[in-house]
């Protein structure tokens, strides 16, 4: 993903790139917390929220919280 990323797209496609990225950062982290790895949980919620944040996507922004928050609990 990160290759990706680095990669020229247009903006549509970086867009999508970015969401993707997201919500395979968020599901690295469920994955971890549930391992108990929490370090790492913690580590792959906090890049959700930067590429969410990156994308410039609240809905997608707020679901990333949402990962923080139950890593956090």
């Amino acid at each position: 993903m990160h290759t990706l990323l680095r990669s020229g797209q247009h903006p549509p496609q970086r867009a999508r790139l970015y969401e993707v990225a997201t919500y395979l950062s968020g599901l690295l982290g469920a994955i971890a917390l549930d391992l108990s790895r929490f370090p790492v949980a913690r580590a792959y919620a906090q890049e959700a929220f930067d590429l969410a944040e990156a994308a410039e996507r609240p809905e997608l922004q707020g679901w990333a919280r949402a990962g923080q928050s139950l890593v956090e609990y």
